[in-house]
């Protein structure tokens, strides 16, 4: 008995302290899955840490799941995910209409008391020529702000086939905007999926609204919605993989997968479903997730070498879309800069990166584990069709040391640095006024040797440089 009340504490007190910290209310990457309607372990495993419910069963009875019951969000709870809060709507002729809005308070009340909401998802897909719907997509947020006590953040589903304009008529009222992401079910190549994380972009841009954490000053948070179903035309673990990445690298702050519930319909959603958890496991472990919610832009130039330069074009709503073979996103957090690079086109191309700072000494590919030296501020690579690259780049910022000897010298002077793992590729020698009287170049050097210009005598300073930068100073003394 003793046995039973202790965990029934610890259970209580971790309910009472597990409060919303997804993003855009915390800090957490939102990774989601709908349709999450049993198995709840196949997600909190993987590193998904959201869940949806369209529906449950109570004596054999199917009841749609809105509101949220209860023993959905203790389930989630048990398996440290959150869980979306759902609202109403009465269907009557084709037509989502508002019940008694004492109906939709009490709803909010029922749920809100629960600390592991992540969202508010009002009815899906509210079309805004239809006046009852629109009404709601209005009115919801407004009742959803007064009554829910942490005023957590509102979404709502919104189809793929919508342009920009049409997606501005929602940006006023949602919190997050979903960008559904469907080229399979579209029969469109996948780059279909940068079309739409931008068309949404571009409504919140076009508005006048702002993309950031801070919701309740009206800032957007833009997430994509990937797929996890099939009709007549199969999903591939390529395509799944490579858009996943792509989604990313057009830098979303939370993914949603439709769905859980058909993982394991066929081979080929087993396929992809198994290619996305393996996804989120590298994403988490290499803290790309910190870095894409919280790390500073990095502008990087790419430069095709070989293999096409666009991705396969397309024709959505009367306009053909055209976009480049490689999409990178660069971010810098805690000192390491975070590169992903997606190609979309249909063949092979051979890239570069340029522009790559100074200081940064080293890549390290995550998916290999590979190391490779970064000179003269560039980096190659070759991608397949559908392959993705992510790679760290180590900045060393320490303090470097030297050591010059022999000093006093005459005709040579040897450099080494001490106690760091950055190189060299130039040498200057100042004397003590400021003038430069030599240099040399050096193919990034740990220590170099260097034959001094005759007639030098007295105190002097020698300066190393890597791509330009200043990486530390030291003196030395020549005799006459």
């Amino acid at each position: 008995m003793k046995k039973i009340l202790l965990i029934y504490f610890l259970l209580l007190n971790f309910y009472t302290s597990f409060s919303q910290n997804l993003y855009p209310s915390g800090n957490k990457f939102p990774l989601g899955l709908y349709s999450l309607h049993t198995d709840l372990e196949s997600a909190h495993n993987n590193y998904w840490n959201h869940g949806h419910r369209y529906n449950y069963r109570i004596d054999n009875m199917t009841f749609i799941a809105s509101p949220m019951p209860d023993s959905y969000f203790i389930e989630c709870l048990e398996n440290n995910l959150y869980s979306m809060a759902r609202l109403s709507s009465i269907d009557s002729l084709g037509v989502k209409w508002a019940p008694k809005i004492q109906t939709t308070i009490n709803e909010i009340l029922q749920q809100e008391k629960h600390q592991n909401i992540s969202w508010w998802d009002i009815p899906e897909e509210l079309r805004y020529w239809e006046k009852s719907e629109y009404n709601i997509l209005k009115e919801y947020p407004k009742i959803i702000r007064e009554f829910d006590s942490k005023k957590r953040p509102i979404y709502m589903y919104i189809p793929g086939r919508y342009n920009e304009k049409s997606i501005e008529y929602y940006v006023p009222f949602l919190d997050i905007l979903p960008a559904s992401c469907y080229p399979t079910y579209h029969h469109l190549p996948n780059i279909y999926i940068r079309w739409s994380i931008e068309r949404t972009k571009e409504a919140v841009l076009n508005q006048g609204y702002k993309l950031g954490q801070d919701y309740i000053n009206n800032e957007k948070t833009i997430i994509a919605v990937l797929e996890l179903f099939e009709q007549e035309e199969k999903l591939t673990k390529e395509g799944t993989w490579h858009d996943f990445w792509l989604a990313l690298a057009c830098d979303v702050k939370g993914i949603q997968v439709f769905s859980h519930f058909y993982r394991n319909a066929s081979l080929s959603l087993i396929e992809s479903w198994e290619k996305l958890n393996q996804a989120v496991k590298i994403f988490k472990e290499a803290q790309l997730d910190k870095a894409i919610l919280f790390g500073k832009d990095i502008n990087l130039r790419t430069k095709i070498i070989a293999g096409p330069i666009l991705s396969p074009s397309f024709n959505l709503n009367d306009k053909i879309h055209s976009y480049s073979s490689i999409k990178i996103l660069a971010k810098e957090f805690n000192d390491t800069t975070y590169i992903i690079v997606v190609n979309s086109a249909n063949d092979r191309i051979i890239y570069e990166i340029n522009d790559i700072a100074p200081l940064i000494i080293n890549s390290e590919n995550i998916l290999s584990g590979d190391i490779s030296e970064i000179k003269d501020q560039t980096l190659k690579d070759t991608l397949n069709s559908l392959e993705v690259s992510l790679f760290k780049f180590y900045t060393d910022k320490s303090k470097v040391s030297t050591l010059i000897y022999p000093s006093p010298t005459r005709k040579h002077v040897s450099i080494r640095i001490i106690d760091s793992k950055i190189t060299f590729d130039k040498i200057k020698i100042y004397t003590i006024n400021g003038e430069l009287i030599q240099e040399d170049d050096c193919d990034y050097c740990i220590e170099k040797k260097i034959k001094l210009k005759e007639n030098l005598h007295g105190p002097y300073i020698i300066q190393l440089l890597r791509n330009k930068e200043h990486i530390a100073s030291n003196k030395f003394i020549i005799l006459d």
